[in-house]
């Protein structure tokens, strides 16, 4: 008797125990997720809901204009009525009297216990809160018969000098006699050795300048511009840029020459320690760096980078010859500066096209080296950050990484999608980064710099800015309407409700000569009990997802939930739900079909 022989379909198992995060592109790899929300990559190659995080302090309505975070303390100004204010830990601190905070965003930089608030200027001992202020200073006092000036020729240490002013030599001479020779040009001051029997040139003049008030709030080795002196060509000539050999109250110490003594009763003289205008401010080296491009404080076109004196950020035009002074560099490249960072000890400046990578020397003879490539996009400054060595931005054309060479970037899986005004900080090894989109959208992603892993998290429409913390990232949340900081690790505060996630696949379809579908899908996973999920499945890219399967938690021992989609070319598959779960593997089993 001979029996029908029917041929059974060949089946097939693809297994996916690995899985890679957020793939925003139509082709991706298998284990990979076209797109994914509040997902991580720490429990790799598991799949695994981010920590839920924590609300630390509500700052209530306002603004936040700039933060930053020392020792783990956030220090921030806050704008919630007339004038900002700066805090430490939500507790405003009191700034010196005549000190005042202006409205507009702020960048907050620490240089030893110091805090730099810019573009105020103001610098805020954190330890000694007395010893705070205006980095620059501007002395303008009124000349009147009653309150002159008086210029005269003095030693270093102030002490007068007489001296007489001819075109020969004196005759009746004494050891350390002065005298002006007046027939050289320029006048020279000179000293009578006897132990020589002969004049000797003094090699750097000084001279005294006396008022009332001109140098209050200056320094011995300050730079400063002098304005107003009038008189000789001699008084007129001292006018400029100076360093302050001596400073108090009641006169300042220069280098010059005068013949005789000089006065002046009328106009206004003006001793003035600069700040200059800075777009971008950096510390390296125990000095602040900065850039600007624009029309300066002269009226004249700059295009430059700075540092200020090492250890002395009040002074920024001290320029003694020596290895401390203070640095201006003009820059031949077009364009604005779009953001600064300090990357393995040197000063990095950014332009959309170019990086400008200073090398600074102990010597003074500071380098910089241009690097023309894609630098950082206009509006994303703040997406600057350093992460295990290597430094992540944001340009036009992606998300980037330097470690000295050319950079490279890393974002390809984020898609084709064009993203604009980026803020990062850094947590744990990961770099988060929020960002807009074309259309407005914003997102929040995280890189996994040691898995080289893209994931994306949920309430970035309603963030304003992140800090990082120690071991931590600090969040400003406008969600509630008002402003609220939140702790992103979990750490400190209230914890949120149970996460909400969800992880879509890309199209799986294969592709081979004759048909070839997914019979059944099984997942393995853990879902302690108190988390839920559900299981949705879209075919032939309909646009619809159709609700395929409901788990609650059943404890923390995995389990196999099978699931049948229906015969079609190609499908994509999402899960999503609430509460800590482990994805452990995703298999589908493959049937060939015919070719109708």
């Amino acid at each position: 008797m001979l029996f029908v022989q029917k041929n059974t379909p060949s089946k097939e198992q693809a297994v996916t125990e690995s899985f890679y995060g957020y793939d925003h592109n139509l082709q991706i790899a298998d284990g990979a997720f076209y797109d994914l929300e509040n997902l991580t990559g720490d429990y790799f190659p598991m799949l695994a809901p981010r920590m839920r995080r924590s609300t630390m302090k509500a700052l209530g309505e306002g603004t936040l204009l700039g933060w930053t975070a020392r020792d783990g303390v956030l220090w921030y100004v806050w704008q919630g009525g007339t004038l900002p204010g700066l805090y430490c830990g939500g507790v405003l601190q009191e700034l010196p009297q005549g000190v005042t905070l202006t409205a507009g965003e702020k960048q907050l930089v620490s240089m030893g216990a110091y805090l730099c608030i810019f573009p105020d200027g103001i610098y805020y001992n954190t330890q000694k809160p007395a010893d705070s202020g205006y980095m620059a200073r501007k002395n303008t006092v009124t000349l009147s018969d009653s309150a002159k000036l008086t210029i005269s020729l003095c030693t270093v240490d102030g002490a007068g000098v007489e001296a007489s002013a001819t075109d020969t030599e004196p005759e009746n001479r004494t050891n350390g006699m002065y005298w002006v020779d007046t027939g050289s040009e320029p006048h020279a001051l000179k000293q009578w050795s006897a132990s020589s029997a002969q004049w000797v040139q003094v090699a750097t003049t000084y001279v005294k300048l006396s008022l009332g008030g001109i140098g209050v709030g200056m320094k011995q080795y300050d730079g400063v511009i002098l304005n107003g002196i009038d008189g000789t060509e001699q008084a007129k000539a001292l006018n400029g840029s100076h360093v302050l050999y001596g400073a108090v109250d009641d006169y300042i110490i220069i280098t010059g020459i005068l013949d005789t003594t000089a006065e002046q009763t009328s106009g206004e003289i003006i001793t003035h320690r600069r700040l200059p205008e800075l777009d971008y401010v950096t510390e390296c080296g125990n000095r602040l760096w900065g850039c600007f491009y624009g029309v300066g404080q002269d009226g004249d076109m700059l295009n430059e980078i700075y540092c200020c004196k090492l250890g002395d950020f009040r002074n920024w035009e001290c320029y003694m010859g020596i290895s401390t002074d203070s640095y201006r560099a003009s820059i031949g490249t077009d364009g604005k500066w779009t953001g600064a960072a300090t990357y393995n000890d040197s000063p990095m400046f950014f332009k959309e096209d170019y990086i400008h990578r200073v090398y600074p020397s102990s010597k003074g003879a500071h380098q910089v080296v241009q690097l023309t490539c894609e630098g950082v996009q206009d509006g994303s400054g703040a997406s600057l950050c350093v992460v295990d060595n290597v430094l992540y931005y944001k340009s036009r054309l992606g998300v980037y990484r330097y470690d000295g060479g050319a950079p490279s970037r890393i974002s390809d899986a984020l898609g084709g999608i064009l993203y604009k005004n980026a803020m990062a900080a850094t947590a744990r090894g990961k770099y988060y980064i929020a960002m807009s989109a074309q259309d407005g959208a914003q997102r929040l992603f995280v890189y996994d710099t040691m898995r080289g892993l893209w994931h994306a998290e949920s309430g970035a429409e309603a963030l304003t800015a992140l800090c990082s913390g120690r071991d931590t990232l600090y969040a400003a949340d406008t969600k509630s309407g008002s402003v609220t900081v939140l702790d992103m690790m979990g750490q400190e505060g209230t914890l949120e409700a149970p996460v909400s996630w969800w992880a879509e696949t890309g199209i799986m379809t294969y592709g081979l000569v004759g048909k070839k579908y997914i019979s059944r899908l099984n997942l393995r996973m853990q879902l302690p009990k108190g988390s839920r999920c559900d299981f949705w499945v879209q075919y032939d890219s309909d646009k619809q997802w159709r609700h395929c399967g409901h788990m609650e938690g059943k404890g923390i021992r995995s389990f196999l939930l099978p699931i049948r989609p229906r015969r079609c070319d190609h499908l994509q598959f999402k899960i999503s739900g609430t509460g800590d779960f482990r994805l452990l593997s995703l298999s589908r089993v493959l049937e060939a079909g015919s070719d109708l």
